[in-house]
């Protein structure tokens, strides 16, 4: 079964990369389960209620991933509109897909963002002041790991996320009491 991915048109930049966990900040570090630490030659206890981390050794994957994405990133762009020119706002829609369902149950949503928002900077837009909206979700996917982006300018009139409503804000009417 062959399948067909077509670019939303009101993207300005979309790509879908199938392979790469993405990685965090957060994978950098695993809990250490000693109840001590060796420091300066003393060892010193640690409180039962306080966690204690450590670097892990493939710490480095965060890093060898952005390197990766940027470098997509930079093949996905085709023309001289990249990056978007400062005075212009945008939206970023991140995807994340992963077979592991204990990483997607573990992984914060917010840290698979960072990493992303890294890559696209200087290249698909100027700086990360110009992002005033990003949908970042993650979901399950049998076959394979993948991050799909999308990005888009915005103005005010034009947002994704205008109609989203989080409270209805009403004016009163005023009574004798009030005046």
């Amino acid at each position: 079964m062959k399948i067909k991915f077509s670019k939303n048109p009101e993207l300005d930049f979309f790509s879908l990369i199938v392979g790469p966990t993405v990685p965090t900040k957060q994978d950098w570090f695993e809990e250490d389960t000693r109840d001590f630490y060796i420091k300066d030659g003393g060892v010193y206890k640690i409180p039962k209620d306080t966690k204690f981390y450590i670097k892990r050794e493939n710490s480095s994957s965060y890093k060898a991933f952005k390197k990766m994405l940027t470098e997509e990133v930079k093949k996905s762009i085709s023309d001289d509109d990249f990056p978007i020119d400062q005075e212009n706002s945008v939206e970023v829609i991140i995807h994340v897909t992963m077979k592991d369902h204990n990483r997607l149950n573990t992984v914060d949503v917010d840290n698979l963002a960072k990493g992303v928002l890294d890559a696209l900077n200087g290249n698909v837009y100027v700086d990360d002041s110009q992002v005033h909206n990003l949908l970042v979700s993650k979901s399950i996917h049998e076959l394979a790991d993948s991050l799909m982006l999308g990005v888009r300018i915005i103005s005010e009139e034009n947002s994704w996320f205008n109609d989203i409503m989080l409270a209805e804000l009403e004016e009163e009417e005023s009574t004798e009491k009030d005046t």
